[in-house]
């Protein structure tokens, strides 16, 4: 249902629409033709293009001149045309170490292993807020929209950005600014199959020294579809998905004397409410009333403030809140209760001063974060509330320096970072404070002036608590722990870099070795609980090619992983899950992604592949997901129409009309078409 809230949004934009149409049309009617010759008559490098947004996925956090122990992978957004009104897990599927675990079709969870462990061993951050829940663990990426963001950052491995000490599969930032000042309004619609419906509007306004953007996106979807499964025909039914998000954002700039100000504000409100199929041991899905209802609010600023000695603070604060409601009226999603509420109320507070030199860098900074969880599952036969309450500061020393040793050539760089963590817990049954030392090594070595290639490594060592979700679900049953320990991971990476003219490439070794590894396993009839697995290692190679330029409309990408994540300890004799691969993590992802730009018509051609996973834990033949090769195609055209500048694009996902699994019990879409629109001005 649309709530009062996206019609008034709605209506103030087609009001602004209108407005800003009449009176400035005809003043701004030579720029937009400049930026469509600039974007019809540019070469395939993007960066020469009219474009509105910018997916930036780097390997560690760079720290400019002193960084050697990091690579850095760029993708933009027009490489990548079909995504079109899509979500964040959609993007990051297309990177190599990342494998993107989905619950079914548009809307549902989306979360990602990197280097074949789970979601809750990254941090993401929103204009600069820290999201991560320390209470769930998981960030679901169907929550969000690529059309929100100008940029990403991704970090795999060690990460040496001060905000990210805590976490071993680094960070992920998300920057919702528009960086493209010339449009002033622009309109897009979506129609798809499974039902699909995406709206989205915006408007952008400047004043003297700030920028001020208002922006709308409505998607709904039937999401009813057959699939097989043991050679049967069945129909997923009650999936369908209301989203909506409004966000407000203002840029503010200002010179100081000699010292320059920069503030980012952001407001954000989502819906999303979605159905939640019924599901048994043997994958039937049947019709039930169950609901998943979701609300959130953000708010966060973030200022930097620069010195002309190359020195900077930085700031953030930010308030986040999340509701959940779940009707379940036959107790269908986790077979004990009827209802499920929670909510967290997240405080986030991150003081950081930088300084910059040529030879070296330091930073330093603290970040604290107050979270307040209720929790309310409705059991059937009595009421089960619990309640949390968790305080964190974290406080980090970075320290990059590097050394030359002839001119501008034989660079190297090293990278020291020193965390310690202080957690304090309080719920209703108990109170304990922990506190975890961190720390975090990097060398690299350039020997020519142009950084054609580089060799580098990363060593880290630290600890995870269990979140809230795995003490709770750990003590459900007899097969759990009933105190599961903390993890203890070590992690090293070494690589090799090559930066040619016609196309870059990264070559990277990992191993991580974890102590007391939490894992999710599948009890009867889809349950899953949490306990200690033991030791478990992680090894695996990473090859990516990127920017590879064929000709100067012909392009291409390429990523190969291959992840071995096993138990590598006993727990007793007869131990069945000894030396087996992990649930859920195929051992081979490639991605490749082939592109063709010729003046304002591009094609696409994408294929995604993964080898076949596991779902029982002791890697039991009979219980495995076969490999998967998605193929996907999209076309764009952009000309313009009297003073508007329009996009038509036109695109087909799972062209060979896959019947695959990325969950087991949670069926995906087959062949997807998709046809949108878009006007901007």
């Amino acid at each position: 249902m649309i709530k009062r809230s996206t019609y008034l949004a709605l209506l103030f934009l087609l009001f602004l629409f209108t407005y800003t149409y009449g009176s400035n049309i005809s003043n701004n009617n030579s720029l937009f033709k400049d930026s469509l010759y600039s974007f019809t008559a540019a070469e395939f490098d993007t960066a020469k293009q009219y474009e509105l947004q910018e997916i930036l996925i780097k390997d560690s956090s760079p720290t400019e001149g002193t960084n050697y122990s990091s690579t850095i992978q760029k993708i933009r957004i027009s490489d990548f045309i079909s995504l079109n009104s899509v979500s964040l897990g959609d993007v990051l599927k297309l990177s190599s170490g990342i494998f993107v675990k989905s619950y079914g079709a548009e809307g549902s969870l989306q979360t990602i292993s990197i280097r074949g462990t789970g979601a809750e061993y990254s941090s993401v951050s929103l204009n600069g807020m820290d999201l991560s829940n320390s209470l769930s663990g998981y960030f679901d990426f169907s929550s969000f929209s690529t059309e929100e963001f100008s940029r990403i950052d991704l970090t795999l491995g060690s990460d040496f950005n001060s905000p990210n000490s805590s976490s071993f599969n680094g960070g992920i930032s998300l920057d919702p600014f528009q960086q493209d000042d010339s449009i002033r309004i622009k309109l897009k619609y979506t129609k798809g199959s499974f039902g699909l419906n995406s709206y989205s509007a915006g408007f952008n306004h400047e004043i003297p020294n700030s920028k001020i953007s208002l922006d709308f996106h409505k998607k709904t979807a039937g999401n009813d579809f057959t699939y097989k499964f043991d050679g049967k025909t069945f129909q997923r039914e009650n999936a369908d998905l209301d989203q909506s998000i409004i966000k407000l954002t203002l840029l503010n700039n200002f010179k100081i004397s000699n010292t320059y100000l920069s503030t980012k504000t952001l407001a954000r409100y989502s819906e999303k409410e979605l159905g939640l199929p019924g599901f048994i041991a043997t994958n039937k899905h049947e019709k039930n009333n169950v609901r998943q209802s979701e609300k959130n609010r953000i708010i966060v600023t973030n200022l930097e403030w620069f010195f002309n000695n190359s020195f900077s603070l930085n700031s953030v604060i930010g308030l986040n809140l999340s509701y959940i409601n779940i009707s379940d009226p036959q107790s269908e999603i986790n077979l004990r209760s009827t209802n499920f509420n929670s909510s967290n109320k997240n405080f986030n507070l991150q003081l950081n001063s930088h300084y910059f030199g040529k030879a070296y860098s330091f930073s330093v900074g603290i970040n604290s974060t107050i979270d307040n969880f209720s929790f309310d599952d409705g059991g059937l036969y009595f009421p089960n509330n619990t309640s949390l309450k968790r305080i964190s500061h974290s406080l980090s020393a970075v320290f990059s320096k590097q050394i030359t040793l002839a001119e501008n050539s034989h660079k190297i760089g090293f990278n020291i970072l020193l965390n310690n963590l202080f957690l304090n817990s309080k719920n209703s049954k108990d109170n304990n404070s922990n506190s975890n030392f961190n720390y975090k090594f990097g060398l690299g070595y350039s020997p020519f002036s142009a950084d054609l290639i580089r060799l580098f490594a990363n060593y880290s060592f630290g600890a995870r608590l269990p979140n809230f979700y795995e003490m709770y679900y750990s003590k459900l049953n007899f097969l759990s722990s009933s105190n599961l320990k903390k993890e203890i991971i070590k992690d090293f990476e070494t690589g090799l870099s090559l930066n040619l003219s016609f196309f870059t490439s990264d070559i990277m070794f990992f191993h991580r070795d974890i102590k007391d590894k939490i894992v999710w396993y599948a009890n009867r009839i889809a349950i899953f609980t949490p306990r200690n697995a033991g030791r478990i290692k992680s090894n695996g190679l990473e090859v990516r090619f990127s920017n590879i330029h064929f000709t100067d409309f012909l392009a291409a990408k390429l990523n190969y992983t291959y992840t071995n994540v096993y138990k590598a300890e006993r727990l007793s004799p007869s131990d069945q899950t000894f030396g087996k691969q992990l649930i859920y993590i195929p051992k081979h992802n490639a991605n490749l992604i082939l592109s063709v730009g010729s003046g304002n018509l591009k094609t696409e051609f994408s294929m995604n592949f993964f080898s076949k996973r596991y779902y029982s834990e002791d890697n039991d033949p009979a219980y495995v997901l076969p490999q998967v090769a998605l193929f996907n195609f999209a076309i764009n055209y952009r000309t313009l129409i009297s003073k508007f500048i329009a996009t038509f694009q036109f695109s087909v996902n799972n062209i060979t009309n896959q019947n695959y699994f990325l969950i087991q019990s949670y069926p995906m879409p087959g062949r997807d078409f998709r046809i949108s629109i878009k006007m901007e001005i």
